[in-house]
């Protein structure tokens, strides 16, 4: 009998592939062919921007953007490898599985000529810098749509600058403060410039975001932030304390409901992962609730 009318025999992807697929997204690796960032300005007025097919509204942290992924030449980080999205993908992007674990928001620590150069960039955003720029935490942190460099640079005057994604902010009050000292027994002071972030759609609640800087005492290992959506805890997103500074940030996976309630929670670990604080949580409310997508609402 011939063959001419038989189906094409079935191509498999190796077992071994299909594991390492099934690895990367249980642990929340895979990238999305696009960036959402913020930037985190000082100002703590909340802006609103409207996006297609729904809104964006972002607190203390600053305005959303929607970025290209990063670019082939972006930093390199010591023992870990960047992942980047295929040039060729033409895909529409789709939501990254929710994780069943912690996330390791961590990709790696920026060797040390791309932590230098990346240290006195960002200082360049706001003005000037000056000869001596020291790179005090310079990390390649994962987000909802990529990564991207997180850097704290000081300048010798003690001007401390922080930088995530695309945005500067000085932490000096008149531009030449060093970071806070923590007080006897105090473990983690919050630095000023961070917030939260959120998207709506006429479906509800399309994404949430959240980060925050610490200055750690040596007793704190581990910083772990989660949401909390309706009273249901999320995964754990987990980053490292380097040298007393500690970056941590949380995103929300999938589409939620218009009136979910969000709040979060940050828990202090030491080297042994025991738990020395739980800080107070945070209460967002519920942010999608009142916002109105019926045509010229807003308008006057």
């Amino acid at each position: 009998m011939s063959n001419d009318l038989m189906p094409p025999t079935e191509r498999r992807i190796p077992s071994p592939a299909r594991e390492e697929i099934l690895r990367r997204v249980l642990a929340g690796e895979v990238v999305r062919p696009r960036e959402r960032s913020w930037t985190a300005p000082l100002a703590a007025a909340a802006a609103l921007a409207a996006v297609v097919g729904g809104v964006s509204l972002w607190g203390a942290g600053g305005p959303g953007a929607v970025d290209a992924p990063a670019p082939a030449d972006s930093p390199s980080v010591a023992g870990s490898e960047v992942p980047s999205p295929s040039p060729t993908a033409t895909a529409t992007p789709t939501p990254t599985a929710t994780p069943t674990g912690p996330v390791n928001v961590d990709v790696g620590v920026l060797d040390a000529a791309d932590a230098a150069r990346s240290a006195k960039q960002c200082v360049r955003q706001l003005g000037p810098a000056s000869s001596e720029v020291t790179a005090l935490y310079a990390v390649e942190q994962r987000w909802e749509w990529g990564s991207k460099p997180v850097i704290a640079a000081q300048e010798a005057t003690g001007r401390v600058v922080i930088c995530e994604h695309d945005g500067a902010s000085d932490l000096g009050k008149d531009g030449n403060d060093p970071l806070p000292l923590l007080a006897p027994g105090q473990l983690v002071e919050q630095i000023s410039g961070t917030g939260s972030g959120f998207g709506c759609n006429r479906k509800g609640l399309e994404s949430f975001q959240t980060a925050a800087w610490y200055v750690a005492d040596d007793q704190v290992a581990t910083l772990q932030l989660r949401l909390v959506l309706d009273g249901e805890p999320q995964p754990w997103h987990v980053t490292e304390v380097r040298d007393g500074l500690g970056h941590i940030r949380a995103w929300m996976s999938g589409q939620r409901p218009r009136g979910t309630r969000v709040s979060y929670q940050t828990e202090l670990l030491d080297a042994s992962g025991n738990v020395l604080e739980r800080l107070r949580p945070v209460d967002e409310g519920r942010p999608c609730r009142d916002v109105d997508f019926t045509p010229g609402a807003g308008r006057s």
